[in-house]
């Protein structure tokens, strides 16, 4: 029979998790994350607040919310032969679910059409959320994915860069935040990035780039020790693990700022969306912001419509209850149009609310 030796650990005291000898902490990163996600607002049941990470693969989202004092379950990932689409969370048990959704058919990288399987993912995500029922969720991706909406959760989009962090990869990514109480998470970003030199973003594909970087190198740029490892996997099974992760600080980022959460009406924040807290007299919070706002003003004008026919048909296969188009190409999952909300999909033909 094998005794497990627990010498050399430290004394553990009522509610404060034992630490292994060897462990390295960062500057404010676990035990006093233990005790401030314990005492966080956003916390409804006591003790550690519970996360259910979907599509997780190496899961660098969930590891940064567990920097942050979260305890973190993982979903299903094909890269370990599990299929969300056979997944069913159990209800109430959750606080949060977060998840970085297949990317894949909205990166301006890809050179294929669409295959829908972006759609269709999101729309997993969507049942996974309504069914587990969390006080909040986060869904990442690129840019150029559509906004979710899912009824009973208010809605927040953010563009975050690992940069605003002290990172120096330059790496733009969305963000989406809904919450049952229509609280607000705050992000503290940098006020300034300073001097660094931008790196180049961290892609899945840098095994096969000319000029591809180091292991440890590439592991850094993602805000992992450079020691990381990931035995049995081949070498591109490790770079595309890696780059397909949120950066470790950006994810730390989310997580303050969901124990930051904050009624949305003692904040006022910027009309572009991106989260940032602005005074009485201000609409938009940054000289970007008010470009931002300009870009999808002119988005609007040039589309009047969600895409093209095949775009709509691929909608209406990803979600058969029916979505929800606001602006350019958003969807939303659940509950009856708002306004000139034009319906797309479920029951019977598309349709425009008015």
């Amino acid at each position: 029979m094998t005794r497990t030796s627990f010498a050399g650990m430290k004394r553990r005291q009522p509610g404060i998790p034992a630490i292994p000898p060897g462990r390295v902490l960062g500057a404010g990163a676990f035990i006093p994350a233990v005790h401030r996600a314990r005492q966080s607002p956003v916390n409804e049941r006591p003790g550690l607040p519970l996360v259910l990470s979907l599509f997780p693969g190496i899961d660098l989202f969930g590891r940064g919310f567990e920097a942050e004092g979260f305890c973190v379950v993982r979903g299903p990932d094909l890269i370990f032969g599990g299929d969300v689409r056979a997944f069913h969370a159990p209800r109430g048990r959750f606080q949060g679910v977060i998840a970085g959704s297949p990317c894949q058919d909205f990166s301006r990288a890809r050179r294929d059409p669409p295959t829908g399987q972006g759609l269709a993912m999101l729309s997993e995500f969507a049942r996974v959320v309504i069914e587990a029922r969390p006080a909040w969720w986060w869904l990442e991706n690129v840019p150029a994915v559509p906004d979710l909406f899912i009824a009973g959760y208010s809605h927040l989009r953010l563009d975050l860069d690992p940069r605003d962090f002290g990172a120096s990869q330059a790496r733009l990514r969305h963000f989406q935040f809904g919450h049952r109480l229509g609280r607000v998470p705050i992000v503290t970003r940098r006020s300034a990035r300073g001097d660094m030199q931008s790196q180049r973003c961290a892609v899945a594909s840098e095994s096969s780039r000319p000029g591809r970087r180091s292991w440890p190198d590439f592991c850094e740029l993602q805000g992992l020790p450079r020691s990381f490892s990931l035995p049995g996997m081949s070498l591109a099974a490790r770079y595309r693990a890696v780059g397909n992760g949120v950066h470790v600080l950006v994810a730390r980022a989310v997580a303050r700022a969901t124990l930051d959460a904050r009624d949305a009406k003692a904040v006022r924040l910027c009309d572009c969306g991106c989260g940032r807290i602005i005074t009485a007299r201000q609409r938009m919070a940054t000289a970007a912001c008010r470009k931002r706002m300009q870009r999808r003003r002119d988005g609007a004008a040039r589309h009047s419509r969600l895409g093209d026919i095949g775009d709509v048909e691929r909608i209406r296969r990803a979600f058969p209850n029916g979505v929800r188009e606001r602006g350019r190409g958003d969807v939303a999952i659940g509950g009856p149009a708002e306004g000139r909300d034009r319906i797309i999909g479920g029951p019977g033909t598309a349709r425009s609310a008015s």
